[in-house]
């Protein structure tokens, strides 16, 4: 595999009826692809002395792009697109099916599904909505973002490559939710 089969943006489009009827199919096709092209590289770096195997995993990791999506057909209401019970329910389907894809999402699509699934709140330190972790099934959400990790490797049994790209993006979220939690005012 070359470098120049990473596509640079990787973007899924969920229109309505694919919310309405809670199909997630698309944007879970869209991570498992993502998946695969890790898992090839992952088998062309195996039989590379260490060193290397190290060097060109990074440069691997540094070059992947991550995915994007998007919800469309919401635009004529002014409601954030988490008021919608059905769009939260879409989004909880999916994280529910692949808590792994939080991982593979650029930071601000994470965000994206952190808020769909959790409500928003607004933080004047940030500028906007941040995921409401007081909400009553944060518990539930944090759960399984803790575990992502664990079932992408499980499920795809420990891939060396895969495995420390998810490890890496688990850190940065982690780091990004804890300063959400903290960035909440006090009054909220």
């Amino acid at each position: 595999m070359t470098h120049d089969e990473w596509p640079r943006i990787i973007l899924c489009d969920v229109g309505q009826k694919e919310i309405h009827s809670l199909d997630t199919t698309r944007v879970m096709h869209m991570i498992d692809l993502q998946v695969l092209r890790f898992l090839r590289y992952d088998q062309e770096l195996l039989d590379l002395p260490v060193e290397e195997r190290v060097a060109k995993g990074h440069g691997i990791m540094e070059r992947a792009p991550l995915i994007r999506f998007s919800v469309f057909g919401y635009d004529e209401d002014a409601c954030p697109l988490w008021a919608f019970k059905e769009v939260q329910d879409w989004a909880w389907a999916w994280f529910r099916q692949q808590p792994y894809c939080i991982l593979l999402l650029e930071d601000k699509f994470s965000l994206l599904l952190s808020l769909l699934c959790l409500g928003g709140v607004r933080s004047d330190k940030h500028q906007g909505y941040i995921p409401d972790f007081t909400s009553k099934i944060a518990p539930e959400f944090e759960a399984l973002f803790n575990s992502s990790v664990g079932i992408l490797l499980h499920k795809y049994r420990d891939p060396w490559l895969l495995g420390g790209f998810a490890i890496g993006q688990q850190a940065s979220l982690f780091s990004l939710m804890t300063l959400w939690k903290e960035g909440r005012p006090a009054s909220e």
